[in-house]
């Protein structure tokens, strides 16, 4: 489904709606995704996947933690967040402690969110948002 506004095409289509009786149009958005999400930088890819968006919270909530805390916090295999915790320290929104390319093989990284990042890539999906 492909959400438009009223004046142009929007730029965002929904990937995974919930039914809802309580909304409008029934639905309720769960997952949003830009159309041309080939951008790394989007924050609607950033913060629209649940498990990046649970690290975030999670590590805001409680800095310092490891990938295996974060796994029993969330309830989400360590695999998975292992992933993703490798995708958000691409994008910068995550501070590794040691940082990755001085970790050595055994020793526990702790992360924390990057928080001037994670406030102005949140601003920018309210931005986004309005475009809807």
């Amino acid at each position: 489904m492909t959400i438009h506004s009223k004046s142009e095409p929007s730029k965002y289509a929904v990937l995974l709606a919930q039914p809802s009786p309580s909304c409008d149009n029934g639905l309720v958005v769960k997952v949003v995704r830009p159309t041309d999400s080939e951008l790394s930088d989007d924050p609607v890819k950033i913060l629209g996947n649940r498990v990046n968006l649970g690290i975030i919270a999670e590590l805001r909530r409680t800095p310092d933690q490891t990938s295996s805390q974060l796994a029993r916090a969330l309830d989400i295999p360590k695999p998975t967040i292992q992933k993703s915790i490798e995708r958000l320290l691409d994008l910068n929104m995550l501070i590794a402690d040691p940082p990755r390319h001085t970790a050595t093989r055994g020793q526990w990284v702790r992360y924390r969110t990057n928080n001037p990042l994670v406030t102005e890539t949140w601003l920018q999906l309210g931005q986004a948002m309005q475009e809807l």
